[in-house]
């Protein structure tokens, strides 16, 4: 290349003027400055560069207009977007919607939860509440609650609330802090210790009767007395907390003219030492006996044309070392006999001077009762059939009721 087409450049000298220094200010941007279109130079002509004045302030650069043409071009293809993707949604939904729909009818086979049958549990079979209970004497008979204990003492009654081991003897000759008393006697019976507070008149198995209420060491005492063939007869409460029971007792109470027993054939056991009566539609059997003589003997008492209902059969026990102890076995063997169609009731009482236990209920459509006694070194048990209506029951008591050992 030769020298006339290379751009020539000349020096130019700058100088600065600092005679008068001032602070620096741009100048006020015109409002409407149309930029300056360069003209191409003329690349035949040799080139110069132009003068640059001192100070001069740059002209500031306008943006360049926004490229509308491409932000129209962009806006079209989004608007074309959006439908598309509305279409490709519907038919995605479309699908799976079919998809669910056939799913759905296909049946599927799901196990059947078993449910666990539950365990049978035991019922808890509540003990019987005894039925009342009944006492009879030469003289009279009488209903009392199966809470009480009762001592038969020669025709004397005598009631407590608990069932604490008491010999039977102290309490018929000097009593124990009975409950009730029932006594009898052929003469009339001296005033009771305390004070009278009040007197007054009442009926006893529609007899007139004389009603006392006396006050001893702080406690409340009633007596109920009258007179009857002769004889006189005297009901005592000691403990007024009983005086419910006290009330039901004379209710039931019962005079007798003459003794029912009064014509009953009697049995003596010399064996093992008491005696009993019984009436005449009863036969006396022996039925069991030991024939070494050792301990066992039986009696039955029963009635001819009744096929063993109103049965009584008595099985005695001899010279035993503890005769306590052996009833006591005996006792709850009878308690447990698997012939009871529920749990029996347990009532005790004395019987002929001794104490014993009766146990009564139903075994094969029949009504039972068992009752054990112990005296020295003997051991009486006592068991009586009867008919479920118990018909028969009066003639059992009775029975009891003549019952004593010599």
């Amino acid at each position: 290349m030769d020298d006339t087409a290379r751009p020539k450049f000349s020096t130019v000298e700058v100088t600065e003027d600092t005679s008068a220094a001032q602070p620096f200010a741009p100048p006020p941007i015109p409002e409407s400055v149309e930029p300056a279109v360069p003209t191409p130079p003329d690349t035949t002509a040799s080139f110069s560069p132009a003068p640059v004045a001192p100070n001069t302030p740059l002209v500031p650069f306008s943006a360049p207009p926004a490229n509308t043409s491409a932000h129209t071009h962009k806006i079209n293809k989004l608007m074309f977007l959006v439908p598309a993707a509305l279409l490709v949604g519907t038919i995605v939904a479309v699908t799976l919607f079919l998809g669910n729909k056939k799913q759905s009818s296909v049946a599927v086979a799901t196990a059947t939860p078993t449910a666990t049958p539950a365990l049978p549990t035991a019922t808890p079979v509540a003990t019987p509440r005894p039925m009342p209970q009944t006492f009879v004497a030469s003289k009279y008979s009488f209903k009392y609650s199966p809470d009480l204990t009762l001592f038969d003492c020669s025709g004397d009654a005598y009631l407590f609330e608990d069932n604490a081991e008491r010999e039977v003897a102290s309490v018929c000759d000097l009593g124990e802090n009975e409950a009730i008393r029932v006594e009898v006697s052929d003469r009339d019976f001296t005033k009771l210790d305390g004070d009278l507070e009040s007197a007054g008149k009442t009926t006893v198995d529609k007899i007139e009767a004389l009603q006392e209420t006396y006050s001893l060491d702080g406690k409340k005492i009633v007596s109920v007395s009258l007179e009857h063939d002769d004889e006189f007869v005297r009901i005592i409460l000691f403990d007024s907390s009983l005086e419910a029971e006290f009330k039901s007792l004379l209710a039931s109470f019962t005079l007798f003219k003459e003794d029912p027993t009064g014509d009953w054939s009697l049995y003596t056991n010399s064996r093992f030492g008491y005696t009993l009566k019984y009436p005449d539609q009863l036969e006396v059997g022996l039925a069991a006996d030991d024939a070494d003589g050792a301990a066992l003997e039986q009696v039955t008492i029963s009635s001819v044309d009744t096929e063993g209902i109103q049965r009584l059969d008595v099985l005695g026990q001899e010279n035993l070392k503890n005769s306590a102890i052996t009833a006591s076995e005996v006792i709850s063997s009878t308690i447990n006999l698997s012939a009871w169609s529920s749990t029996p009731s347990i009532v005790s009482r004395s019987l002929g001077g001794a104490p014993a236990q009766v146990i009564e209920g139903e075994q094969d459509g029949k009504w039972v009762t068992y009752l054990i006694a112990w005296y020295k070194q003997s051991v009486i048990q006592m068991e009586w059939t009867d008919d479920q209506s118990r018909t028969g029951a009066d003639t059992f008591n009775f029975i009891l009721s003549t019952f004593n050992f010599k």
